[in-house]
């Protein structure tokens, strides 16, 4: 790796990138996001998702539940390809991935543990 006092540094520089840039930290010499890969990342997930769908309709019957969770699904991955950027710096490589909001993990929860209690009412009855 590096001396103790290069990796302060570059640890210092990283954190100043993932707080705002305001220009009074080190120079950013390009940023790049993903956006342009967007929508076949999304396409390549979607076709996955209904390939594994299809796969346990004809096992089980539950991919139906899959197919209905789909939109939510590609929400969930546009909101994660959107926050990814790529900032590259004369003296480090910074990625930046935020995480999705505690709002979105509590919808998936909440449609997740949905599904089970139909699962298990069907089941039963």
């Amino acid at each position: 790796m590096g001396t103790a006092e290069e990796v302060v540094e570059i640890e210092s520089l990283e954190k100043s990138l993932l707080e705002e840039n305001d220009g009074d930290a080190e120079a950013v010499l390009y940023a790049a996001s993903f956006r342009e890969m967007e929508q076949r990342f999304v396409k390549y997930q979607t076709v996955q998702w209904v390939l594994y769908s299809l796969l346990l309709i004809l096992a089980w019957g539950i991919g139906f539940l899959m197919l209905l969770y789909l939109p939510v699904r590609r929400f969930i991955l546009r909101k994660d390809i959107r926050s990814r950027t790529l900032y590259l710096t004369p003296n480090a490589i910074v990625y930046k991935a935020l995480s999705l909001s505690l709002s979105l993990s509590n919808i998936r929860i909440l449609i997740c543990s949905s599904v089970f209690t139909l699962l298990l009412s069907l089941f039963i009855f």
